[in-house]
């Protein structure tokens, strides 16, 4: 498809491209996985790195996408569209899911547990962002006195680090500046080794050493209320049981028989081979919150397109000129 269609300006489909933003999230993987050298440049541009959805002005047309689709699809498939997730037609693309696949899928649910921390209202403020991003640079310079230990970030550098993942052209080009190159010429990816450690009590002593680690070097405190991960046990307080939302919450874990049996034999082949527990029948989906901020935006735009609304019925000049500014300017 990049012969075809400019890859820099592009933005793949909201599921593909967190896909993509995860696998980014490994550089040496991501690397090692595509191929990356200046004759295949798969890098993303600054500017759409991190956009999560297609815009009308970056679709390409049905033709591209079609012969994209064909020049993967396996021999037979039917063309572009491919079938949707889960589906009869998509757990026949492939017998066995791809080692590759089932480490991006872990790697995707560790990040839904992050999202607890990161949805906090203070992980908003600009001033919060500016010391999380000073605090980025200590932890890199931490990692460039202790290259062999596993450092633990706090939630606030985590969000700085995984962000500058996300840029992998960037993040390689730091890398090189500070942690060098190997005798083979390749730059010394600095990968979140914290990810693979799934022993609470091994990942809990390592955040310590950090901290102790961090202590030592800058005589300042590691964490606090603010930087601290909040615990899987602590819900999301828009989703949690006295949430005036919580009627409203159990929309968002319907899954129609037919769908579930659909998708049965998927997620149980990818959570074998990425060594995660499956899901049991009847278990509540486990959510962050973004599900409860994402019914609050929604129900705060639809009132507010109600309020303009029935202001508009009593704007005649408003009814004529079909521009809410003007509304509100004729009401004061």
């Amino acid at each position: 498809m990049r012969n075809n269609y400019d890859p820099s300006l592009s933005s793949p489909p909201l599921d593909i491209a967190f896909a993509w933003f995860v696998h980014r999230q490994d550089p040496v993987a991501y690397h090692q996985d595509r191929k990356v050298d200046a004759l295949d440049p798969i890098h993303p541009d600054a500017k759409y790195a991190f956009r999560f959805g297609l815009r009308p002005d970056n679709i390409p047309d049905s033709e591209v996408l079609s012969r994209a689709w064909e020049s993967v699809a396996p021999p037979g498939q039917v063309p572009w569209p491919p079938p949707p997730p889960g589906s009869q037609q998509q757990l026949s693309l492939f017998a066995e899911p791809t080692v590759f696949a089932a480490r991006v899928a872990a790697t995707m649910g560790r990040f839904s547990r992050m999202l607890r921390t990161w949805l906090r209202p203070h992980f908003l403020d600009e001033l919060f962002l500016d010391r999380a991003l000073a605090r980025y640079l200590c932890f890199l310079q931490l990692h460039q006195d202790h290259p062999e230990a596993t450092l633990v970030p706090t939630a606030d550098i985590a969000l700085m680090w995984h962000t500058h993942l996300g840029l992998s052209r960037e993040y390689a080009e730091t890398c090189k500046v500070m942690f060098g190159t190997s005798t083979q010429g390749e730059v010394n990816l600095w990968r979140p080794d914290y990810l693979d450690v799934t022993d609470q009590g091994k990942l809990v002593a390592l955040y310590v050493e950090t901290a102790r680690l961090y202590r030592n070097k800058y005589d300042k405190a590691y964490d606090n209320p603010e930087t601290v991960w909040v615990a899987d046990t602590v819900p999301y307080l828009l989703a949690a049981p006295g949430s005036p939302l919580a009627y409203a919450l159990r929309v968002f874990d319907d899954n129609p028989d037919q769908q579930a049996n659909e998708q049965k034999a998927i997620a149980a082949a990818v959570c074998k081979d990425a060594g995660i527990p499956e899901p049991q029948p009847g278990e509540p989906v486990v959510r962050s919150g973004a599900h409860a901020l994402y019914l609050t935006w929604l129900a705060a735009w639809r009132t507010r397109s109600a309020y303009f609304l029935a202001k508009m019925r009593f704007c005649f000049p408003c009814l004529r000129r079909h521009n809410k500014a003007i509304c509100e300017d004729t009401l004061g």
